[in-house]
C-alpha cells in the first residue's frame, strides 16, 4: 500500500524509561495514523543520570518509525538555571535531531504536534524556514479550571501564538475544546478522539460467576481520579454484599497510600485486588472480562480507559462531568453524581443487585468510532485538507508569468524598423 504523505509526530508526552505509561495514547494515534500515511515520531528527554552527551534509539513498529533521544541535563542546584539550561538544551537536541531524520527519512509534509508546549517550538520554526504546516493535537486536562492548574500570562500569549499559527487543532473532547478557546478562539478547531485498538479490545465471554467483577484503572490519584472514595464506597458496599471484587490496575505514585488505605479499611485482598503495572493484552483480557468498569473522576478529558471498556462491550460508571459525559449514556453505562460517595455506593449496590440489562455487542458497535480505522480515516482527511490549503496558499502566492506577446503584424513591425533603425554610419 502506497502511504500518501509524510507526517512527522511530535509529542511532549511519550512512553519512556522513567514512565511507561506517559502519553500512551501518542501510540495509539500513531499507529492509527500510519495505517494510511507515512509516520515518523520524534520524541526528546532530558536524563541527568547520562554518562554521556546523548543516547539515540531508533525503533520501526506498529507500522510507523520512532527515534527516542535522551539527553544529559545539567544540574546546578539552582532551580531557575537548571530548567533554562535543560530548555537550551532541549531544543539544541530536538533541532539536530530533526535534520538527521530529514537525511534519513525525507522532508515532511506534515508535523503534528501532541501536547503543547515544547515540542511545538520545532513545528513553529519548520513552517516559518520550511513553509511545512502543523496541527495540534491536544490532551491536556491542564485547561480545565477545575484541575486546579495556573497558566502564567507569558505562557498563555505563547500558547495563543502557536495555536493560531496552526492550521488545525484537534481535542479528544468537546469540553477540551471550549476550555482552549478561553486561551485562543481564533483556531481551526476539531474533535479527533483517541484511538483504541479494536483488534485487541474486544467482546470475550464469560462464563456465569456467582461473584460480579468490577475494574477501575487508572493512576490511582486522589486529585484527579477521586480513586479514595471509590476504596471507602466498596467498604460500605462490602458490609452488605460479599458477591462482588474490585480489580485494579494502576502503579501511580499513590499506589502505596491507597494499598496502605485499603488495608485499613479491611478490603485488601478480601474485596479489592492490586495488579499494578499489566501489559496491554492483559489489560484487555481483565477488562473484557469484567462486569463493569468505575470511573469517579472530579474532571476528565477522555479517558481511555473508558473507550476500551466499551470497545470490550462493558458498560461504565463513571462521574456525570464534561469529558466523561460526552461518552457515557443509559445504553453503555451509569452517570452519577460527582463526588456523591453515597450516590456511587447505592448505584453499585443497585448494579450487584438487578439482572444485567446492558447489551455487550450494542455496546462495541456504537464504540468504534474510537478504533483505529475510525481515527485513521479522520486524521488522513485532516492531513490530506491541510495539504490541499497549503497547496492553494502556494498557488495564490506564485508570482503570475508574464503575459504573453501577441505575435506583430508584419506591415507594423516592418514600419516600426524602419522608423528605429541607426542611421548609417
Amino acid at each position: 500500500m502506497n502511504k500518501s504523505l509524510k507526517i512527522l509526530f511530535l509529542p511532549k508526552w511519550y512512553p519512556n524509561r522513567f514512565d511507561a505509561l506517559d502519553g500512551i495514547f501518542v501510540v495509539d494515534h500513531a499507529k492509527a495514523a500510519a495505517r494510511k500515511n507515512d509516520v515518523f515520531l520524534l520524541f526528546v528527554h532530558s536524563d541527568a543520570a547520562l554518562s554521556g552527551s546523548k543516547t539515540i534509539t531508533y525503533n520501526k513498529s506498529g507500522g510507523f518509525a520512532e527515534m527516542i533521544v535522551y539527553f544529559r541535563s545539567i544540574k546546578t542546584g539552582i532551580l531557575f538555571i537548571d530548567r533554562l539550561f535543560t530548555a537550551i538544551r532541549y531544543f539544541s537536541v530536538q533541532f539536530r535531531s530533526y535534520y538527521q531524520i530529514k537525511k534519513i527519512w525525507g522532508r515532511p509534509d506534515i508535523t503534528h504536534v501532541h501536547v503543547l508546549l515544547r515540542s511545538s517550538i520545532l513545528a513553529c520554526w519548520l513552517k516559518k524556514i520550511e513553509n511545512i504546516p502543523y496541527i495540534i493535537t491536544e490532551h491536556w486536562t491542564g485547561y480545565d479550571p477545575k484541575s486546579g492548574k495556573k497558566i502564567n500570562p507569558f505562557k498563555k500569549k505563547l500558547l495563543k501564538y502557536i495555536i493560531k499559527k496552526s492550521e488545525a487543532v484537534t481535542t479528544v473532547s468537546g469540553c477540551l475544546q471550549e476550555n482552549m478557546k478561553r486561551i485562543c478562539k481564533e483556531a481551526n478547531y476539531l474533535h479527533i478522539s483517541n484511538a483504541i485498538d479494536e483488534t485487541i479490545f474486544c467482546i470475550q465471554p464469560k462464563k456465569p460467576a456467582a461473584i460480579k467483577k468490577l475494574i477501575h484503572v487508572s493512576t490511582l490519584s486522589d486529585h484527579q481520579k477521586n480513586f479514595g472514595k471509590i476504596l471507602q464506597a466498596i467498604a460500605e458496599v462490602s458490609q452488605q454484599r460479599k458477591d462482588f471484587e474490585l480489580h485494579i490496575i494502576g502503579k501511580g505514585i499513590e499506589r502505596k497510600k491507597q494499598m496502605e488505605r485499603a488495608q485499613k479499611l479491611n478490603i485488601l485482598d478480601r474485596f479489592v485486588f492490586f495488579h499494578g503495572y499489566l501489559p496491554k493484552q492483559e489489560v484487555a483480557q481483565m477488562i473484557a472480562t469484567s462486569d463493569l468498569m468505575i470511573m469517579f473522576s472530579k474532571f476528565e478529558n477522555q479517558p481511555c480507559v473508558i473507550l476500551e471498556s466499551l470497545l470490550c462491550g462493558v458498560p461504565v460508571l463513571a462521574s456525570d462531568i464534561e469529558g466523561t459525559n460526552e461518552m457515557i449514556n443509559e445504553k453503555n453505562g451509569i452517570r452519577v453524581v460527582p463526588n456523591d460517595m453515597q450516590m456511587l455506593q447505592n448505584t453499585i449496590l443497585s448494579f450487584l443487585s438487578e439482572k444485567p440489562t446492558f447489551n455487550a455487542a450494542e455496546i462495541r458497535k456504537n464504540a468504534l468510532i474510537y478504533g483505529y480505522e475510525t481515527v485513521a480515516e479522520k486524521l488522513s482527511a485532516l492531513y490530506s485538507s491541510v495539504k490541499k490549503q497549503q497547496a492553494k496558499k502556494i498557488s495564490r502566492q506564485s508570482p503570475a508569468p508574464p503575459p504573453r506577446q501577441a505575435i506583430p503584424d508584419m506591415h507594423t513591425a516592418a514600419s516600426s524598423a524602419e522608423v528605429q533603425s541607426p542611421p548609417p554610419v
